[in-house]
């Protein structure tokens, strides 16, 4: 975290210094640095200097006092005196302090001070990095006074606003870089730093190129991206020396006819502006090498661009293109193309003259056709991108392509490839893009539900990887145009065949063997293929291939085709297609109308077989119905009856006990009479027997 003592011990002797990625918070001057008189280099980057308050270091420094400092002062700044400087530190070159936490360069001498948070400064010093800092306003006032002999000086990724005025008095300065910051415009005595070679202004807030730019006379890199600049006109015709100009990320609309006078201008960066077109005199740009116009607004580009033989990478994407100069062959050292996103539907011929052309790009364009001019560069093309354009076939020729490394046909309407195009697609292997395309000539190999959830990578819509389409054109070029003849001579529409149900699976078997009736020759014997090999289980594939071959033609009416063809077959084949599609469609219409009339009769069939039903089940209802009723009714009846029968019969019960009783009654006062009487009689019957006194006593009684 701070420098030792014991380091100003080899003070004559130490020539370099290096105190990188550390956490240096200070360092300590009259103690140790001031002692090291042969000192020329001095790297104290990526520490925390000009952050002394933090990291447990006190603010009045009684840290730094207990190891031996005096005094701390100026933590966040360029530390000590410039005379102490010039005397003890003369053979110092190299000073960087790039990535620490310093706010200012230096400080007036109090004459009390011998410890700085900052870098050490000397008259001798001819590289200086301060670069990702916090330095603010410019307040140097004696900088080239300081540092007369100033050759590098980087104080980018600050936040600096403006440059002192006598920075023009830095003559020997080659290397300025103030990207970074907040400069909105510079010094008039910038135009005096006429040995500037390498200016850097790029993440500023300039809004314009003045006139002082005449006096960079050495200027040979010069960066302004990422301004805002709108006029580049003014000073260009002083930088004659200029090699490198980089415009990005500005708002520039033209750029100025002085762009023809840097005679030596290398590399030119423009993107992500707004420019229409290009003035007549970038042609005099005959050294030119690199040209980034991405992003802009050109519609077109004169013929005089084709004078810049010196190119090798061009890059014109995301422009409003139309078309090309017609001699672009004239670009021979022409290695990097971009032209993507733009609104080209063709090349001109002369696009297949560049003979160092290695890498296109095409993609997001209107091409609807394979420029064919791109075939003769088979022997230089490595990389070609083609995406997102409205091809639906290519050309034969593309397999002259055989130097390809990269190709990029994905999301375009193509149906199929060349067969020829296998050699090609081999040597690709797997840095292939087919994606997005119908490939409607190729069967499908595999269910939508398994490559449309995008889990396998390079696959189609028919479900193929590279691998596997380049295997299925090896095996359709084996039967391919003997397949194709058999079908157009004999089979094809308004060919006049002799059997007319050519949907029948039973036919065939005489398009593979032929038929003399029919005049069929047959595929078999075309390809010189005997009955006795059709047997063979190597045969097989070829066979069901042929079967697939023969029903696809049969359901679309033509040969599938796998290659561009020219605009007359073209319009033929499709012509025969509407035919077959629209006989079809004529036929799909009666079968439908007799549908329609045999469904209509069996639903009005239906209808009256569902009435008579629901009629039987209304009647079959209302007797049900009725019988309820009357089964009711008898109910009734029947439980009335029942009740009036039960009635009658509790009455006769109740009558039958009346008179029950009554006898019983009757029959109790009889047996009561008549033992009334017996016992009288009795009574009778024993008065006679006693003596007259007692029957006297019983009278009595009674």
């Amino acid at each position: 975290r701070y420098l030792p003592a014991e380091v100003g011990s080899v003070g004559r002797t130490l020539r370099v210094l290096l105190l990188g990625c550390n956490e240096i918070r200070s360092l300590p001057f009259t103690s140790v640095l001031s002692n090291l008189t042969a000192l020329e280099r001095i790297d104290v980057s990526h520490n925390r200097l000009g952050d002394g308050c933090s990291g447990g270091v006190e603010a009045d420094g009684s840290f730094l006092k207990e190891h031996g400092e005096k005094d701390v002062v100026g933590w966040r700044a360029l530390f000590p005196s410039v005379g102490i400087l010039c005397q003890r530190l003369s053979k110092l070159k190299v000073v960087v302090a790039n990535n620490n936490y310093l706010e200012e360069f230096v400080r007036e001498d109090d004459g009390e001070n011998d410890a700085t948070d900052g870098v050490i400064l000397s008259s001798g010093i001819e590289i200086l990095d301060m670069s990702n800092n916090q330095l603010g306003p410019f307040v140097f006032p004696t900088l080239a006074s300081l540092l007369p002999l100033l050759r590098y000086l980087n104080l980018s990724n600050n936040a600096i606003e403006e440059l002192p005025e006598n920075i023009g008095a830095l003559s020997f300065l080659r290397h300025l870089d103030l990207s970074f910051n907040r400069i909105r415009t510079l010094p008039e005595s910038t135009s005096k730093l006429g040995r500037v070679e390498v200016l850097k202004l790029c993440q500023n807030k300039l809004t314009e190129l003045s006139q002082i730019a005449v006096g960079w006379t050495s200027m040979v890199s010069l960066d302004l991206r990422k301004n805002r600049i709108r006029h580049v006109s003014k000073g260009l015709e002083g930088m004659l020396s200029l090699e490198c100009l980089n415009l990005t990320d500005n708002l520039i609309e033209n750029l100025p006819p002085e762009i023809g006078l840097l005679r030596n201008l290398r590399i030119l960066h423009a993107r992500h502006n707004k420019i229409k077109a290009l003035p007549l005199e970038t042609a005099a740009l005959t050294k030119l090498c690199e040209l980034d116009l991405s992003h802009n607004c050109i519609r077109s580009l004169h013929e005089e661009m084709c004078l810049l033989h010196r190119l090798l990478l061009v890059d014109l994407s995301h422009n409003v293109l139309l078309a090309l100069p017609e001699h672009v062959g004239c670009l021979s050292s022409l290695v990097h193309l971009d032209l993507s996103h733009n609104q080209l539907q063709e090349l001109p011929v002369s696009f297949g003259d560049l003979p160092a052309l290695e890498m296109l790009g095409l993609s997001s364009n209107g091409i609807a056709r394979f420029p064919l001019p791109l075939c003769r560069l088979g022997a230089t093309l490595q990389s070609l991108d083609i995406s997102c354009n409205q091809l639906r076939y290519l050309p034969a020729e593309c397999s002259r392509l055989l130097s390809l490394r990269y190709l990029n046909l994905r999301r375009n309407f193509l149906q199929s490839l060349p067969l020829v195009f296998v050699q090609v697609l081999e040597n690709l292997e797997h840095n292939v893009d087919l994606t997005d395309n119908p490939f409607g000539e190729i069967p499908a190999k595999w269910n939508s539900s398994n490559f449309n959830n995008g889990d396998v990578a390079g696959t189609n819509l028919a479900g193929y990887s590279p691998q596997d389409l380049a295997r299925w054109m090896r095996e359709e070029m084996v039967f391919y145009d003997a397949a194709r003849e058999e079908w157009e001579e004999n089979w094809a529409e308004g060919k006049g065949n002799c059997i007319d149900d050519t949907r029948s699976p039973a036919i065939f078997d005489v398009f593979l063997h032929g038929d003399a009736r029919s005049n069929a020759k047959g595929v078999l014997r075309r390809l010189h293929i005997s009955a006795e090999e059709v047997a063979l289980p190597e045969r097989q594939q070829l066979i069901a291939n042929l079967r697939r071959f023969y029903f696809h033609c049969n359901r679309v009416g033509v040969a599938p085709v796998h290659e561009e063809t020219e605009d007359d077959k073209r319009i033929e084949r499709e012509t025969l297609r509407e035919k077959v599609m629209i006989r079809r469609s004529q036929a799909a219409a009666r079968v439908s109308e007799a549908h329609e009339l045999r469904r209509t009769r069996d639903h009005n069939f239906y209808l009256k077989d569902i009435r008579g039903k629901m009629e039987e089940a209304k009647a079959r209802l209302q007797g049900k119905a009725a019988q309820e009723r009357r089964q009711l009714a008898a109910e009734a009846t029947r439980t009335k009856l029942v009740a009036e029968c039960r009635l009658r019969e509790a009455r006769w019960r109740d009558e039958e006990e009346g008179r029950r009783r009554e006898k019983a009654a009757a029959a109790a006062m009889f047996a009561v009479e008549i033992n009334g009487i017996l016992r009288e009689k009795k009574i009778m019957s024993q008065s006679r027997t006693l003596p007259m006194e007692l029957n006297l006593c019983w009278d009595r009684d009674a």
